[in-house]
C-alpha cells in the first residue's frame, strides 16, 4: 500500500527530463516533493501531537512526589487537552501558512511537469526518436518536423517568463515563512522546544485559574522536521535559480543541438 502512494506521488510530481541540458529539472522536481513531503508530515506531525502540561511555579519534583494521582502523568488530562486547543489556536496562521505552500508549490510542480512534458515529446519527436513514455498517444506528422521546432520554441518562450515568475514567488515565499516562523511568537514557540503559557484566560472555553506551562510530546522531532523543510526550501530554490537560467541557455542553443544531430555522422 505504501509502495504503491509512493509511486503514485512520483509519477504525478517527479519530472524526468529527456534533453541532457536540462536534467536539472529532475532534481528540482525531486527537491520539490521531498519539500512537499516534509511540510505536509509536520502540519500533520503538528495537529495530532499532544502536550503535557504541569503548574506554572511548581517543579517538575514537586508534581512527582505530592501528586495525589498515582499515574501523575494522567492527572491533568482535562487541562492538557484545553491546553493543547488553546496552544494549537493561537498558532492557527503557522498552519495556514503551511497550508498557504502545499498548494503553492504543489501548483508551481504540476505547471512546471506539464511544460516538460510538451518539451519532451517535442523534442523526441525532433530527434525522430520512438519513446513512447515521452511521445505519448498523440499522432505525430513526421514530415512536418518544422513545425514542432517552431511550437516548442513557441512554447519556451511562454514558458521561461513563467518559470521565472514563479521562480521569484517561490523564493519570497520561502523568506516570508521564516521571517514569520522567527517572528512571531506562537508560531516559534511551536517549532522550538520552548514553554508554552496557558492559562488563566482561554479563548474556546471558561478560564481556568492556574496558569500551566506545557510541551508538546514529540517537540525535538517538530523541530528537526521543520528545520528541515527550511533546509530543503532553500536547496529548491537555488536549484529554480539554475534551471530557469539553464532553461534559457537551452531555449538560444537548442536549434544548433538539433542541427547537429541532423548532420549525418561521418564515416571512419
Amino acid at each position: 500500500m505504501a509502495v504503491n502512494v509512493v509511486d503514485s506521488v512520483i509519477q504525478v510530481f517527479v519530472v524526468e527530463a529527456k534533453p541532457k541540458s536540462l536534467k536539472v529539472e529532475t532534481i528540482l522536481a525531486l527537491t520539490f516533493t521531498i519539500s512537499l513531503a516534509l511540510q505536509f508530515s509536520l502540519i500533520l506531525l503538528i495537529t495530532f501531537d499532544n502536550v503535557v502540561c504541569t503548574d506554572d511555579g511548581i517543579s517538575v519534583l514537586e508534581r512527582f512526589y505530592f501528586s495525589t494521582s498515582s499515574d501523575p502523568t494522567t492527572e491533568n488530562q482535562f487541562v492538557e487537552q484545553i491546553c493543547e486547543t488553546d496552544i494549537k489556536f493561537k498558532a492557527a496562521g503557522f498552519y495556514w501558512v503551511i497550508i498557504i505552500y502545499l498548494c503553492c508549490a504543489g501548483c508551481i510542480v504540476l505547471v512546471n511537469k506539464y511544460f516538460m512534458d510538451k518539451i519532451n515529446r517535442y523534442d523526441t519527436i525532433i530527434r525522430r526518436q520512438k519513446i513512447k513514455k515521452f511521445i505519448g498517444y498523440k499522432p505525430v506528422v513526421k514530415s512536418n518536423i518544422k513545425n514542432y521546432r517552431k511550437k516548442q520554441k513557441k512554447l519556451m518562450r511562454f514558458f521561461i517568463p513563467l518559470k521565472s515568475f514563479f521562480c521569484v514567488c517561490f523564493i519570497l515565499a520561502t523568506i516570508l515563512q521564516i521571517i514569520l516562523t522567527q517572528v512571531w511568537e506562537h508560531a516559534r514557540r511551536i517549532i522550538e522546544p520552548h514553554n508554552h503559557g496557558c492559562g488563566e484566560q482561554l479563548y474556546w472555553v471558561d478560564d481556568i485559574m492556574i496558569k500551566q506551562r506545557c510541551h508538546f510530546n514529540q517537540e525535538f522531532m517538530i523541530f528537526v522536521l521543520y528545520w528541515s523543510t527550511i533546509i530543503c526550501q532553500i536547496i529548491t530554490g537555488l536549484l529554480f535559480v539554475l534551471s530557469v537560467f539553464i532553461m534559457i541557455r537551452f531555449y538560444f542553443i537548442i536549434d544548433v543541438e538539433y542541427d547537429k544531430h541532423k548532420k549525418p555522422k561521418p564515416e571512419k
